[in-house]
């Protein structure tokens, strides 16, 4: 079992999820620390997005608790309050249309709005410096609609960032971006718990980035968090061959000392059986 401690800026422990009558997460325990990264990794169907979103009290939890920042059960924060520490940038989102970024960056600000939803100053220097942050500022005055996919995703990740939250929870954040974008995307969200004190919770399917990224990797299967620690500790090629079903080597960059992992296909898998 995971060790949830109570150091963590969020954690789930115990936790019981379900779609219906299907259970898709079983007795998992994550814990998020402050200034760190965390990744979940895992097959398809393993449970991690919705783990997330449970986090992020998106996802109901038939059993176990959710604690945040000293409080032992964080569903008991009102829908305000939790918004202004913990925010989730989702997989899918509404497509934005006619207005521009500092628009959107501005959805953000929607936990701390007073009454007839004017801003404050508070409000407009935190739009301001989350832009600046994710390096968006010189787009501020720009239609949303005319943005390439990596540019959109700093805007939606610069909205997140304008909550003010402790919290940074991502779900796929790379996907659909091209190999530039994804590694300008990881920097930054690495930027922001090293640079920010931001706890990060993200959900990546490419093992190499978990473990250039991460301060912990959570490996989940079938519902289960299997094991949770440094990348070198639980990237390892017997457990990563039996969770995904495929052949995986795994080693140690000579110079950086960083986990690679690489699977084989089925010609690599022939190619080295005649080698």
């Amino acid at each position: 079992m995971v060790d949830v401690t109570s150091l963590a800026a969020l954690s789930g422990h115990d936790l019981h999820l379900s779609y219906g009558t299907r259970r898709v997460v079983d007795s998992a325990s994550l814990s998020l620390a402050a200034a760190k990264v965390t990744s979940l990794v895992g097959p398809n169907g393993s449970g991690k997005s919705t783990l997330l979103r449970s986090l992020a009290r998106l996802h109901r939890v038939d059993s176990g608790t959710v604690a945040l920042d000293g409080h032992p059960d964080a569903m008991l924060l009102s829908r305000r309050e939790f918004a202004q520490r913990v925010t989730l940038l989702a997989q899918h989102r509404p497509n934005p249309s006619g207005i521009t970024v500092r628009d959107l960056v501005g959805y953000g600000r929607q936990p701390y709005l007073r009454r007839w939803g004017r801003s404050s100053a508070e409000d407009l220097q935190a739009i301001e410096e989350a832009m600046a942050k994710t390096r968006v500022s010189a787009m501020a005055d720009r239609p949303v609609d005319e943005l390439s996919g990596g540019e959109l995703q700093r805007v939606w990740l610069a909205s997140c960032l304008a909550q003010d939250a402790s919290v940074l929870l991502l779900d796929e954040p790379t996907t659909f971006l091209d190999l530039r974008h994804q590694v300008e995307f990881l920097d930054l969200i690495c930027e922001l718990a090293e640079l920010h004190n931001v706890a990060v919770g993200v959900v990546l399917h490419d093992l190499n980035h978990a473990a250039e990224v991460s301060d912990t990797i959570a490996v989940m299967h079938q519902g289960t968090v299997r094991i949770a620690g440094r990348p070198e500790e639980v990237l390892t090629a017997e457990l990563l061959s039996e969770v995904y079903g495929i052949q995986i080597q795994v080693s140690l960059d000579d110079e950086t000392g960083v986990v690679h992992t690489r699977p084989m296909a089925r010609r690599m898998r022939s190619a080295l059986s005649l080698a």
